[in-house]
């Protein structure tokens, strides 16, 4: 039996936890020891690993070694790098009213007048690095941010959420779109590029360098929100709804869907250009879609919006978040397969965030241990829990993921209820793993059952 404590930044020191030894009937699974966690997390390593082998990869130098070191630790986990020491970590909403530092540029400045200054954008999305020291920047923005270029000016409503309009219920709502061009993302989005490269310029010479995230709207939520129109929350999906089941609401609804694909590339690259290091797409409304549904009016366009990114010769890491990934995890083979051997060479998305009611145990079984997975604690957990369950919830979605890369963060955004004490608690714990014998001795035994050591 193994004991092990942790002392936290800020924090008292962790509990020790006892080591559970395998028996040699389940060493077949490449772990030498356990945490009781994964113990008990149902999850079986021995056919994962049938078709990697053992065999050492001893080709890489030290100078490859050390440039990678000086990579974000975000940016090798998306190259599907495991030496890592931990996890990276960042938040979704992670630049929000938790935060009194935010509340002090909210309450004072509507939403898009935050989003379409610079100088106050950037410093909202530093905030949460400068806080909690997330391995992650994220620019702060929203998926509407492009539409008003596109002839759909939007609003954020206290109470109500977002609101478009005109909203597009029909051809002659349609044919008031104007699809959106790299040019055009320059000329009506220089805020965009603006924050972007100033973010860059200031993240540069930090040690250690946090990643630098754009991110985009999946095209079957953006137009579900330019469907919806003025509703907002109030009448979320409703719309399309409608839209979905006549012949006429889904030619209309198809060819919106690839105006909004069409116009995302565009952003994508124009955010590539002036910056980021990795998209995140976001599939806010996934959740709407029965599976075969999101088959035929979600994923297809999620495909041609990624092949379109490389097509321009965009090879940044782009992750997609499927709000509603639960019960879709076969469904989303389709942009993103099933990757028991190494399929680095073959564009297409690196990785995938999971919401927080998806098992990840299940995912990295279907997967893979090459696939890369985000996520995926309940945000109530922070909101609500107290440390002890925190670390609970965190040491069983390592456990759960251990398999292959692994990004930690939650299966939503940050809710406005949190403690920003319960975010940087979670944020040390993940950090602590780097020093945790259990995390080292599991990590250690994956390595090794890959063949990389």
């Amino acid at each position: 039996m193994f004991l092990c404590s942790i002392t936290r930044l800020g924090h008292s020191t962790w509990t020790s936890r006892s080591w559970l030894r395998t028996s040699e009937a389940s060493n077949e699974t490449g772990l030498k020891w356990l945490h009781p966690r994964c113990a008990g997390s149902s999850y079986r390593f021995s056919s994962l690993y049938a078709s990697l082998g053992t065999q050492r990869d001893d080709s890489r130098s030290t100078e490859a070694s050390a440039a990678e070191n000086e990579q974000p630790l975000l940016l090798r986990v998306l190259r599907g790098d495991v030496r890592v020491p931990r996890p990276p970590v960042w938040l979704m909403r992670q630049a929000g009213r938790y935060m009194s530092a935010f509340r002090s540029y909210s309450d004072r400045y509507a939403f898009r007048e935050r989003a379409e200054n610079p100088e106050i954008a950037v410093e909202l999305s530093l905030q949460p690095w400068r806080a909690f020291g997330v391995d992650a920047v994220i620019m702060f923005a929203d998926i509407l941010t492009p539409l008003p270029a596109m002839g759909l000016d939007y609003q954020i409503v206290p109470g109500k959420g977002p609101c478009i309009k005109p909203s597009i219920r029909s051809m002659e709502d349609l044919a008031r779109i104007e699809p959106l061009t790299i040019d055009a993302a320059e000329a009506a989005l220089p805020f965009v590029g603006a924050t972007l490269t100033e973010l860059a310029r200031q993240l540069a010479t930090r040690h250690p360098r946090p990643a630098l995230l754009g991110f985009l709207g999946a095209p079957f939520t953006l137009a579900a929100y330019a469907i919806d129109g003025e509703g907002g929350r109030a009448t979320a999906g409703r719309h399309v709804k409608r839209m979905m089941y006549t012949a006429e609401g889904q030619n209309l609804l198809h060819r919106l869907l690839t105006i909004m694909t069409e116009s995302m590339v565009a952003y994508a690259v124009y955010q590539a250009r002036m910056g980021a290091e990795a998209i995140q797409i976001f599939d806010s409304w996934a959740h709407l879609l029965p599976p075969e549904d999101y088959r035929e009016l979600s994923l297809p366009y999620i495909a041609r919006l990624v092949q379109g990114i490389r097509a321009a010769d965009v090879q940044i890491p782009l992750i997609l978040f499927a709000n509603g990934s639960c019960g879709k995890l076969d469904t989303l083979e389709m942009v993103f397969p099933r990757r028991i051997i190494s399929t680095t060479d073959a564009p297409g998305l690196d990785a995938l965030g999971l919401d927080w009611k998806t098992s990840m145990a299940e995912a990295r079984r279907l997967y893979g241990p090459q696939a890369i997975l985000q996520g995926n604690i309940d945000p109530m957990v922070l909101a609500f829990g107290e440390q002890a369950t925190m670390a609970a919830a965190i040491d069983r979605c390592v456990c759960s993921a251990a398999g292959g890369p692994h990004i930690l963060n939650l299966g939503h955004g940050v809710m406005q209820e949190t403690p920003e004490d319960s975010v940087a608690y979670f944020c040390d714990h993940v950090r602590a793993l780097a020093s945790a014998n259990w995390y080292r001795d599991l990590r250690a035994a994956l390595i090794e059952k890959r063949g990389m050591l």
